[in-house]
């Protein structure tokens, strides 16, 4: 397994992952969101690949502040064999080389196999905030 950055001509393929892992898509998730997301943060989005084919993939994004994870997937049939913990830990160094303190993400309620693969590798679990948002463009 190797660990590479992401690119544009990966987006059919990233879709699919995402898809199967069962992430919600929105309209920040299209092909138009995706190149601005690489623009933004093109050393913090990665792509797990095994024998030339996407196994897996992470979105980083950095608001200059806080990292921020964005959509981490793994197909079904190369799951429990590290590649997540990889795609987090290789997201992780980029973070701390920009001076990242923190890490903040969300993960949908019914997703609690996300939430316990985070708890697993050193994440915990916020009870003290809640999310607020305000959506400016119709999905």
């Amino acid at each position: 397994m190797k660990i590479r950055s992401l690119r544009v001509e990966d987006y059919s393929e990233v879709l699919k992952i995402w898809r199967e892992g069962g992430i919600t898509m929105k309209k920040a998730d299209s092909k138009e969101g995706f190149i601005v997301m690489l623009e933004r943060n093109p050393d913090t989005c990665f792509g797990a690949t095994e024998d030339g084919e996407l196994c897996g993939v992470i979105l980083g994004g950095f608001d200059g502040r806080r990292g921020i994870i964005h959509h981490l997937a793994v197909k079904k049939e190369c799951r429990n064999r590290g590649i997540a913990r990889e795609l987090v830990q290789m997201l992780e160094k980029k973070f701390r080389e920009k001076g990242v303190e923190k890490i903040n993400f969300w993960v949908e309620k019914p997703n609690m196999e996300a939430v316990d693969f985070y708890r697993r590798i050193g994440y915990h679990l916020r009870d003290d905030i809640v999310t607020v948002s305000k959506v400016l463009v119709d999905d």
